[in-house]
């Protein structure tokens, strides 16, 4: 029997509204511009990035944008920058006919530009931060009307972003649709497969600068439902290639579970086969769930760090990994916090972050720190 994933983290975050902390534009500027520069440290995980060709990057919100100690975690460490759920559809065009609003993306444009990061774009098209408006207005559309829907909005959001970011997630998360009963999507009912073409090719059309990804969850550890995940996607890759579908890379999410088993050597038969078919690769939303793993923090701490550092080190041997971007960097603005399901039998909070809610380093930047340290120049 397939297991069932839990609901992911944009799921939960689909259907409530979060609150924006002010614009952070005015924090920023009341700061010397020196005080932003990137850590000139050699130890830094953005200089250890470097030497090997690798980007390294960290997903920020409002809040951390707003939250000093959590940017100069972010200046220091991190070469790549995203504004967390910035350009979620749901916020750049909540209404019909609204102009699109990115007013929750620029502030960490802002910040990558004073600091020379680059910038990544989370996510373009994905059912889950789709408006209302769209969902009820598809179904009365026809074919041909629901792609050009689609595909306007696609052309608008990269003619205004796509010289300003290396990377986007075209398509996320677009699932496996050769599973009865997996999560249903207004456009893959009107269009089937075809949406997923129709958004990478007015991508493409757009801005021909972007490495172009679609992005997955749950491919990368043991159990029943990623044994069906890693063989579905790779059918799914095969058939968008086949149609000429301008995918150059997959995100693979990296939102491991201390409960759940991991195997390099299945893993890395898993990525062969992705590297095989011509793509690029990236982790693109690490981060751990300690849950399954009893003891103090030390000893939590170690197991997550070492399942890092295991799973880090299996993307860093192919020549085609491009880096990886930390979802959680500080554990007090982790999604995992407010998912009900993932929280701890023993009620202790979750440690899914790079640094403490104090902003002290953990065992798992030490270990992306070797990983990166161990991976080959590219």
């Amino acid at each position: 029997m397939i297991k069932t994933a839990p609901l992911s983290r944009r799921e939960l975050l689909a259907g409530s509204i979060i609150a924006a902390v002010p614009f952070a534009g005015a924090a920023l500027k009341s700061q010397p511009l020196m005080e932003f520069a990137p850590s000139t440290i050699s130890g830094s995980l953005r200089a250890r990035a470097a030497r090997k060709g690798l980007l390294i990057g960290a997903c920020l919100d409002m809040p951390e944008v707003a939250n000093d100690p959590s940017l100069r975690l972010l200046i220091a460490d991190f070469n790549l920058l995203v504004p967390g759920n910035g350009f979620n559809w749901t916020r750049v065009q909540p209404a019909r006919n609204a102009s699109l609003d990115f007013s929750q993306v620029m502030p960490v444009y802002n910040l990558a530009q004073k600091v020379g990061a680059k910038m990544r774009m989370h996510d373009l098209v994905y059912d889950m931060t789709t408006p209302k408006w769209v969902k009820d207005l598809v179904p009365t559309l026809g074919a041909a009307q629901a792609g050009d829907l689609l595909q306007s909005y696609v052309r608008q959001v990269v003619s205004a972003w796509g010289d300003k970011v290396v990377h986007i997630e075209v398509v996320n998360e677009p699932g496996y649709y050769d599973k009865p009963g997996y999560r249903p999507y207004v456009f893959f009912d009107k269009l089937g497969e075809q949406y997923i073409d129709l958004a990478f090719q007015a991508t493409r059309e757009t801005n021909s600068k972007p490495i172009l990804f679609t992005n997955e969850p749950w491919i990368e550890q043991l159990g029943n439902y990623s044994d069906f995940s890693r063989a579905a996607l790779l059918r799914l890759l095969e058939r968008l290639l086949k149609r000429g579908v301008p995918i150059q890379a997959l995100g693979i999410e990296g939102h491991l579970r201390m409960d759940y088993g991991f195997s390099q050597s299945v893993y890395a038969k898993f990525l062969h086969e992705v590297t095989q078919l011509g793509l690029k690769i990236m982790v693109t939303e690490l981060d751990i769930n300690d849950r399954g793993v009893s003891g103090d923090k030390s000893m939590r701490d170690a197991a997550a760090a070492s399942l890092v550092k295991s799973f880090l080190d299996v993307n860093f041997s192919f020549p085609q990994c491009l880096g990886i971007l930390q979802w959680t960097v500080v554990d007090r603005y982790s999604w995992l916090l407010s998912a009900m399901d993932r929280q701890r039998s023993d009620r202790q909070p979750l440690r899914p972050g790079l640094f403490d809610t104090n902003y002290q380093k953990k065992p798992m930047w030490r270990a992306v720190a070797a990983a990166l340290d161990a991976a080959p120049a590219r």
